[in-house]
């Protein structure tokens, strides 16, 4: 299946640059971006179990912070009549390489055609098309929040392992566009190949940044239109390859080995504004297939936000995210050992205001509640489970700048 993925790529390729390049339509580089800069306060941590005996108490002191959480950098110049080159280059966390902060990134380096708004090609990496946010997510200064809904926080991709896994970050072949209708509706499409994530890190694996395996991603988003109301359905699929053991009893024991097990993202999204009332959400799921039935890998996130235009430059929300992961777990019952499924979710309301000075400059504010519960069965059987619960408060002022 994997070559005829590939020839229709191709042919789709061919298809929609059969019209030769002009040379007229070269334009002037042009360099633009967006930061944020916050001053963020986490409370300390609270912690709670059902047994004390088994879990340690989890802490988390106190700490207040400046951070330039993120730079986005955009170089674009149109090579040619319907021609365009685009480079993306992130910076987030502070950036200092002498002092081992944050990252620094190539995000996107692509080169489009746009024959019309019906048919768009990019080829190079690019951000791909899924559901409504993912594409604009580092656009800080136009949306209203200093941290994104959880799973497109960039800044938190350090410790916290959805913003890598929830979403796709990369793809490399894009087909786009918007089909018009009658009752002034748009039907929206995209299609995009990729790499699988079983990418090199260099050393022992050979050449970094390269895919290991002879699979791709593939993904796509199915849209509609009409006026302000924005609906679609997105998908991806992909294969991982995923090892993780422990040492028993001198033996190696798997609690994950995934040999390009099936990963599979569906995505649902709907966004409308209807004067000075606008409302954004999202649906993600997230399933691994395995041949093991005693593994459970997967999780769902789910996130609303109702907003209210006070004035043309104050915007008040209020939003809701929710996410749950399944993952194994060992219950080690010596002499037998037994992988079980622990239940870990995440529920975090905030609530924000951003005032837009103007154009290219907004203030914001914002506060979160992080609720966070885990359930471990304790026996194969389902009939005790230990659980912990964790809660913090985080409040944060923001300046977001588009130059």
């Amino acid at each position: 299946m994997r070559l005829p993925i590939l020839r229709f790529f191709l042919i789709f390729l061919l298809w929609g640059t059969s019209s030769l390049l002009s040379q007229k339509g070269e334009s002037p580089l042009k360099i633009f971006g967006y930061f944020q800069t916050s001053f963020q306060q986490w409370t300390e941590l609270k912690f709670k179990t059902s047994h004390p005996e088994i879990f340690e108490p989890e802490t988390q002191p106190a700490n207040n912070t400046f951070n330039t959480q993120q730079l986005n950098t955009f170089f674009r110049k149109d090579l040619a009549r319907d021609w365009r080159a685009f480079i993306n280059f992130e910076i987030l966390n502070t950036f200092s390489s002498a002092r081992n902060w944050g990252s620094f990134n190539l995000e996107e380096a692509w080169v489009r055609y746009r024959a019309s708004d019906q048919f768009k090609l990019q080829i190079g990496l690019l951000i791909p098309i899924f559901n409504n946010l993912n594409e604009i997510k580092n656009r800080t200064p136009i949306l209203p929040y200093i941290v994104r809904p959880i799973v497109y926080e960039s800044s938190f991709s350090e410790f916290f392992d959805p913003v890598e896994i929830v979403v796709p970050n990369r793809a490399w072949i894009q087909v786009s566009g918007s089909i018009p209708a009658k009752y002034n509706l748009k039907y929206d499409y995209a299609v995009y190949l990729g790499n699988s994530p079983n990418i090199s890190r260099g050393q022992e694996e050979g050449q970094s940044g390269v895919d290991t395996t002879a699979t791709f991603l593939i993904g796509g988003r199915l849209g509609i239109r009409y006026k302000d109301l924005k609906i679609g359905i997105s998908a991806t699929h992909d294969r991982v390859n995923q090892e993780e053991k422990f040492i028993i009893d001198g033996n190696p024991v798997y609690l994950i080995n995934f040999d390009e097990a099936s990963r599979i993202r569906l995505g649902a999204d709907l966004s409308f504004r209807i004067q000075k009332f606008s409302f954004e959400g999202e649906y993600i799921k997230l399933d691994h297939k395995d041949n093991d039935p005693d593994i459970d890998f997967s999780g769902y996130f789910i996130y609303g936000t109702g907003g209210i235009n006070i004035t043309d430059h104050l915007l008040l929300y209020a939003s809701y995210q929710y996410l749950e992961a399944k993952f194994p777990f060992f219950l080690t019952d010596i002499p037998s050992v037994i992988i079980n499924t622990s239940v870990q979710d995440l529920k975090l309301p905030t609530f924000g205001i951003a005032y837009h000075l103007n154009d290219r400059i907004v203030f914001k504010g914002q506060y979160a509640k992080v609720i966070l519960n885990d359930d471990f069965p304790l026996t194969p059987v389902v009939d005790e489970v230990a659980s912990t619960n964790s809660k913090f408060d985080v409040f944060a002022i923001a300046v977001s700048v588009f130059f």
